[in-house]
């Protein structure tokens, strides 16, 4: 199986982000918000402080890209546990 991923931003604000990302695997959602990163999908509900996040949301050029990270870290079994 090949790897492909492709993320849209859905909805931005000052505090707030959300994108959809879909892989060869799933389609996630992705959320930013109060400081919580949270994955959703299918069977999926996983939440964690966005400063567990190495590198975080400002080490990427969009938060597209970081939603792709978000989901290779949880389908590649690195989602930090709490």
């Amino acid at each position: 199986m090949s790897q492909s991923y492709q993320s849209a931003r859905i909805f931005s604000n000052d505090r707030e982000q959300e994108a959809h990302v879909q892989s060869a695997r799933c389609r996630y959602q992705v959320w930013i918000s109060n400081g919580e990163v949270s994955l959703f999908g299918p069977g999926v509900r996983e939440v964690c402080d966005e400063g567990e996040m190495i590198p975080n949301l400002d080490n990427f050029d969009s938060f597209e890209d970081f939603a792709i990270y978000i989901v290779l870290l949880f389908e590649n079994g690195l989602w930090p546990e709490e």
